[in-house]
């Protein structure tokens, strides 16, 4: 379905649409999914799996371990990759190596 994501656990599957997430990272050979009403679900896919799912006009991988929702960006700061802010409050280190083409696709 486009507009949705399915994240599957060992039990069961959720279908959450775009719009709601915020962030995803990876853990431990999972991937956890932050949405804006603050629940967290936890997938069995490897962020790389799960990062091919989404729209990548509004999701970044803006780190190894981090996609984020380029809509929920409060703000970034400047540093040597730098962190943005996102509109939870949770802050993610920019990797060196996304630093300029977060920021071409943050302005766009």
């Amino acid at each position: 379905m486009k507009g949705f994501i399915e994240i599957a656990d060992t039990k069961k599957t959720i279908v959450l649409p775009e719009t709601e997430i915020l962030r995803l990272a990876t853990q431990e050979g999972y991937t956890v999914v932050y949405t804006k009403d603050r629940k967290q679900y936890v997938s069995t896919q490897i962020l790389k799996v799960v990062a091919r799912k989404l729209d990548p006009k509004v999701f970044f991988r803006i780190h190894k371990s981090h996609i984020i929702n380029l809509k929920e960006v409060r703000t970034y700061e400047k540093g040597d990759g730098g962190c943005v802010t996102m509109s939870d409050g949770s802050i993610v280190t920019v990797a060196r190596r996304q630093k300029v083409e977060f920021l071409k696709r943050l302005r766009s």
